[in-house]
């Protein structure tokens, strides 16, 4: 006997509905600064964790605090990134991140504003 063809139907929109599920971006959940360093450049070790789905292809990544700054462009790829710094950072610095992915030939964009903390050198 062969199965309906609504049974097969279905159970193919099933399939392509799982498969874009696992194929859609993931999203940056947390972005926090794990360490700093001053020596012999200012710099700060930022560490991401991302929700399930397809890395980005490229994250670009802004700190601000005071009069400090720094900016870089990292892989999509990279859970902990160093960036370097023109000083040293206040207490909260504000992150701003640009995760970039391109899905089906189009470019898709998401930014994400996070606070940090600033950790005590040991």
């Amino acid at each position: 006997m062969m199965p309906r063809p609504t049974v097969l139907i279905a159970a193919g929109l099933g399939l392509l509905g799982g498969l874009a599920f696992l194929g859609r971006p993931a999203r940056i959940q947390s972005a926090v600064i794990t360490r700093v360093a001053d020596d012999p450049t200012p710099s700060a070790e930022l560490a991401l964790t991302y929700t399930r789905g397809r890395r980005p292809d490229a994250v670009i990544v802004d700190i601000r605090s005071g009069n400090a700054s720094g900016s870089l462009t990292a892989d999509g790829d990279e859970d902990r990134i160093t960036i370097p710094l023109s000083g040293a950072l206040d207490d909260l610095p504000s992150i701003h991140l640009l995760a970039s992915s391109r899905i089906g030939g189009r470019l898709w964009e998401r930014s994400y504003f996070f606070t940090g903390r600033v950790p005590i050198p040991a």
